[in-house]
């Protein structure tokens, strides 16, 4: 097929699932992969890589298993983010976390009224 010619019907027009029309609404997605969980850290971090994917099976949300925070898993087919960097030139670390602990994570940082600075 000529990248000219029309489409079929069909193909590529069914919109995005509500859930991920939902989780977007809140920050853009470029906020969701600048925002930076380990500022501060000392860590050496090189080879980089953040995306946004969706979860083709379950995994553990990285910011629920935190001290204080309540455990959970990102379900298949919910879009989070996941992040794998070189840490301190000798660990390949990674991570997912889901997009409702990143909304609260951004949140918190920026002050905004849905943040714990009230």
């Amino acid at each position: 097929m000529s990248p000219y010619e029309p489409r079929p019907e069909g193909l590529n027009t069914d919109p995005a699932p509500p859930s991920v029309v939902q989780t977007l609404r809140r920050h853009t997605e470029a906020e969701y992969l600048t925002y930076d969980l380990f500022v501060g850290e000392d860590a050496d971090i090189k080879c980089r890589t953040v995306k946004l994917v969706t979860a083709r099976k379950t995994h553990a949300c990285w910011l629920g298993q935190a001290r204080g925070a309540k455990p959970h898993e990102i379900t298949v087919g919910e879009l989070h983010r996941y992040e794998k960097a070189l840490v301190d030139g000798d660990y390949w670390g990674s991570y997912r976390c889901c997009l409702q602990c990143m909304d609260a994570e951004i949140d918190d940082f920026e002050g905004t009224p849905d943040g714990d600075d009230e």
